[in-house]
Order: C-alpha cells, then structure tokens, then sequence
C-alpha cells in the first residue's frame, strides 16, 4: 500500500556488502535494509542489520556474472573521454582532443581533427547537431551529416572551467550545459542563444533532466534540483561525503554515484534516500540506464543492477584502468554496449533484459503513487491558479475599461494627429511658398536697389539733361532773338539805304549836276556801303552755322528724350510686374486670414507692411496713378 511503501518516517538504507562464504549469487540476501521495528523478524524480503559507519570501507565484491550479460569482443585502441550513439554510428571524444566517428564493429568512418588547445569532454546529439563541450569552455556545434563546425560559442570558463556535461531537454527545446566554472547555462537549441543561468556554489559534473525537474551532480557532494520552466532551485539532496559524479534515473528512482565509493538511490517525489550501494571500491565515476537495469563503473569495476528491485546482478573485472563510458549502441533481442577505460581497449558487451510483469507492476504502482502525489500538487497549484485567473479576470475587466477609454482617447488622438498632419502639410506648403516669395522677395528688393540707383542716375541725368536743354533753349532765343534783331536791322538799313537810294536818285535825278559834281562823294559812299552789305552777308551766314548748329543739339535732345522715354516706359512695366507682385501678397495675407494659422499671418504681416512701405518709397504719384491706386493708400 501507499502508506507502506512510502512512509516517510520508516527509510531504508540498503547495504550491499560482501556475498556469503562459498560465493553464492547475489540476490535478495545480499539487499540489507534498517527500520524502527522492535520485531527482530518481518515478513519483509530485507534482512535487519546495523547500517554502515560514516567512512566505513566497503568490503570487496567477488566477481558475479549475470547470465544475462557477457563480453564478446573488445575493440582495440578506444581512448575516449565521452561516447555518443547518431544513427549507426558512434561518435567519440578522445583523449588527444579528436573526435573519431565510428561504426558499430569499431571501425573509424571519420575523424574531426582537434581545436588548438580544446579537448571534448562531452557530447550531446541536438536534432541534426551534435553539440560537443569542450574543455576551453566553447560549445562546438557540429553537423551530423557533413561532420563540419556549424557555429560555435562560449560561456564558460576555459582552463578547468571546461564543459562538464550537457543534457538536451526536448519539450522545452533547451540544453543545459554544467561545468567547473560552478554554473549551469540553458541555451536555446534552434538559435543556440543564452536563455539563462543557475548558478551553483561547485563544480557540476553531471545532468539529468525530467519532464520538469533539472537534477545536478556538483563536487560539494549534493544533488541538486531545479524546475525547469521557472528556474527555481526546488531541493538539494545531502548524503555522499565527496563530489558527485554520476547520475542515472529509472522509472521510479534518481541514482547517485560519487567520489566516495557509494551509490546512492532517491525517491525523485519526496527527495528521500531509499538506499545505499557500498560496493564499488573507487570513485563511481560512470552510471548508466540500460533497459530496467543500472550499469555502474568505478575504477575497472563494473556492476550492473536491478534498477526496481535495487538488487545487484553481476560484478565484472572488465578494464584495466579506470572506467570512462558506457555506450549502448544497438537495441535488438540484445542489448550491444561499449566500455572504455584508460587502458584504452574498449569492450564490447551484450546484455539481454527479461521483463518481469511483477516488478513492471511494481513500477506502474510507483508511477501510479508518483502522479497521485503530482496530482495532489497540480490541484493545489490549480486552485492557487483559479484564484489568480478571479483577479486576473477583474483586472481584466478594468483593464477593458481602461482600454476602451484609450481607444477613445485614441480615437480623438488620430483625429487630433491627422489635423495636425494636415496642419503640418499646409505650414510646409506656406514655409515653402513663404520661402519662395521671401526668394521672390530679395530678388524683387535687389532690382528695386538696382532700379532706384538706375532711377536716380537717371534723374541726375535727366536734371543735367533739363538744365542743360534750358540753356541751350536761352541760348537758342537768345540766338533767335539777336538773328531777328540783326535781320530787321538789315532790313531797316536795306530799306534805309533803299529809300535813301531813291531819295538820292530822286536828287540826282533833280540834281544830275550836283551829282556828277558829287560822283566821287558817291562812289566812297557806295563803296563804304558795299563793305557794310559784305559786312552783314558774313554776319547772316554766321547766325546760319550758329542755328544749324542749334537745330543738331536739338535733334540730340529729342533722342535723349526718346531714350528717356523708353527708361520711362522699362520702369512703368517693371512697377507693374511688381505691383502684380504685391496683389499676389494680399491675396496670400487674406488666405491668412481666412485660415487659423495666426502664427504664420503674424509672420507675414511685416512682410507686407515692408512691401508696402518700398512701394509708397519709390513710386511717384503718376506711377501710382497709372497702376488704379494711390500714394495714401500704400501709406496707410
């Protein structure tokens, strides 16, 4: 019954010590247990004796040999560390840092030559990858198939701090790696990315994992546990006096071997030790689940075990150095297995496992026990779930409420960012319009500095022009009005002399006497008269150069007015285009205003106001006029 078989008041401590004399078979005889009974005697397979002495010695064990199990051959040359099973072949870390790839007869198919300084001290096969630890604390990846380095990566300390031992959890898709560095890794066995660390106060030397519980083996002589889904250090299992250096779990225990020669068997649910196997003489460095049965090796001593009814089956002196691996190769009728040793000869045994419908009933009950217990645990766990999932459901539903206003606001915010966006779209268009007309603007300011000093040249010149037109037109009338003075005064002289000539001829022809008696009188006079005629003919032709000369200036004026007309005419076209300018600047100004961007109107406003000002500057009321406005109106 449950309250029989796991009562954890009434332990065993089962002592394997030295057979009977004559060399019987080791059986049920040789399984010594201790309980609180007062009865001497107990229907009970276990004999009552004293438990062993803390650091008591155990007695040698004569070699037994199962019929079951045997060696048939031995393989020549197998010096290795760690052995693992990929398909049909068997891949090995050497001892010389190598690892050789074998088939099933021992022959080597292919070797990976060594890392510089790197020698694999485990192995383990991760979907299509073998992962291989190694002792400079990288972990080599390498492929199955084409045997080359996929990736590579290291955590772990190198030197004496190499990769211990690894263990692939497949429902959680994680290898755990322990070394001597006192840490266990979890990597991720798709992208081999570092998930987390369990840190230890030793060495780790060996792993073994559950469906949800992490067991370690470290050299401060405990086992410890960690849950596997959370990280959490669960238990720690005291007992061994040194390090522990080998772990196996069957269907209803966790074994233990250790430095101090023993091996010790744990109930996995209660963390209780059932048991005490004291007959190795040296450190138990190797334990192995094969079948129902556990192999042990320590020093060149192998043992194999009864895994349920923890009865030890058969000794073999099998090496001659100390035992490193046990590998089962094959699965038939038979069971095939590799031994190495630091002889360097392997062995090659063949094992056969009857079943035993009793102890596989046995076994079932445990597994039985073990999940009611579980399930015990999982209620418990269930009931502190639902109550989490009641104040889940309620923060839920606040959480709801709060979500449906953050929708709203939300909402209101994509509103609010589309608004803004549109506001952003339309700022950038002004800034680039607003940066075109300033554009527009310094170009604009530019002609009209150029226009204005263009202009006031032009004035200086048109004054100099005017002022010069206006002597040129005094001198003109001054000219016209001396020629006119000097043509009458000819003409009055010429009628003058005309009306003196008849007068005279009138006297010479009263007085032809007097006359002739006066003809040389006349003659001086005529020929006085002469030089004066001779006289006002160079005068006449004189003024005539002075007023064709007169005219040609003239002529020069009226192109210079010509070409002042033109200016004229440039300057009127040059105020239109910038007047159209400034139209366009009101228009923008109104769109300012129609539109809520104050800022940008506030910015523009002195713009105009600028433009203005220039306008009502440089344009003269004609311009103004000319253009349909007026002086006042810029002014304003």
């Amino acid at each position: 019954s449950t309250q029989s078989t796991w009562d954890h008041q009434k332990l065993l401590h089962v002592v394997m010590t030295s057979p009977k004399k004559g060399g019987a078979a080791l059986g049920n005889d040789y399984v010594k247990s201790m309980k609180s009974s007062s009865s001497p005697r107990s229907s009970s397979p276990f004999q009552y004796v004293r438990s062993s002495s803390p650091g008591r010695r155990p007695r040698t064990v004569d070699e037994i040999k199962d019929s079951s199990t045997c060696i048939i051959g031995a393989l020549e040359v197998l010096d290795t560390r760690c052995t693992l099973v990929v398909g049909d072949s068997v891949w090995c870390g050497e001892r010389d840092g190598s690892v050789t790839i074998r088939n099933f007869d021992g022959a080597v198919v292919h070797i990976i030559e060594r890392k510089k300084g790197a020698v694999v001290w485990s192995l383990n096969l991760v979907g299509d990858c073998v992962w291989a630890g190694c002792s400079d604390g990288f972990i080599r990846v390498l492929s199955t198939s084409s045997f080359k380095l996929v990736r590579q990566f290291a955590r772990h300390a190198g030197g004496g701090g190499g990769v211990n031992t690894m263990v692939f959890h497949a429902p959680s898709n994680t290898v755990f790696s322990g070394s001597n560095d006192f840490e266990i890794l979890a990597w991720d066995a798709t992208t081999t990315d570092f998930l987390r660390q369990l840190p230890l106060n030793s060495g780790v030397r060996a792993l073994v994992a559950d469906v949800h519980v992490l067991y370690a083996a470290s050299d401060n002589g405990l086992v410890t546990l960690w849950d596997i889904r959370t990280g959490e250090r669960l238990q720690q299992w005291s007992g061994h006096s040194k390090a522990v250096l080998s772990l196996a779990q069957t269907e209803s225990h966790i074994w233990s071997g250790s430095e101090d020669g023993t091996i010790r068997i744990w109930n996995p649910v209660s963390g209780e030790c059932i048991g005490v196997a004291e007959v190795h003489t040296g450190a138990v460095a190797v334990l192995k689940t094969i079948g129902g049965r556990v192999w042990s090796g320590a020093g060149d001593n192998v043992c194999v075990w009864d895994g349920e009814k923890l009865k030890l089956l058969g000794t073999y002196q099998a090496h001659g150095g100390y035992l490193d691996t046990i590998t089962v190769v094959a699965k038939t009728a038979l069971y095939k297995v590799w031994s190495s040793a630091t002889d360097k000869v392997g062995k090659v045994w063949e094992t056969q496992v009857i079943p035993d419908e009793t102890e596989a009933l046995r076994a079932k009950i445990a597994r039985l026990e073990r999940c009611d217990y579980e399930n015990k645990l999982l209620k418990e766990q269930l009931a502190e779930r639902d109550g989490r999932i009641e104040a889940l459901l309620r923060k839920q539903r606040e959480d709801e409420e709060e979500l449906s206003r953050l929708r709203a606001f939300a909402t209101e915010n994509v509103l609010l960012k589309q608004q803004l966006a549109e506001a952003e779209n339309v700022a950038s268009a002004l800034r680039t319009q607003l940066a075109s007309v300033e554009g527009a603007k310094r170009t604009l300011e530019q002609d009209l500095a150029a226009l204005g000093r263009v202009l006031a040249d032009l004035k200086d010149e048109n004054a100099r022009l005017l002022s010069t037109l206006e002597v040129q037109k005094a001198e003109s009338a001054a000219l016209e009005k001396k020629l006119r003075g000097l043509l009458e005064s000819a003409e009055s002289k010429i009628s003058e002399l005309i009306a003196d000539y008849e007068g005279r001829l009138q006297l010479q022809a009263e007085k032809l006497a007097t006359l002739q008696r006066t003809v040389a009188d006349l003659t001086e006079q005529n020929a006085f008269l002469r030089q004066e005629l001779d006289s006002s003919r160079g005068e006449s032709a004189r003024l005539a150069d002075e007023l064709e000369r007169a005219r040609g200036e003239i002529d020069a004026m009226a192109l210079k007015l010509k070409e002042l007309d033109s200016i004229f005419r440039s300057r009127l076209s040059l105020i239109t285009q910038v007047f159209k300018v400034f139209k366009r600047f009101e228009q923008f100004d109104k769109k300012f205003k129609a539109s809520s961007t104050s800022e940008l109107r506030e910015a523009f406003q002195p713009c105009l106001l600028d433009f203005k000002g220039t306008i009502a500057s440089h344009y003269t009321d004609d311009e103004l006029a000319h253009l349909g406005s007026s002086r006042h109106f810029f002014q304003l």
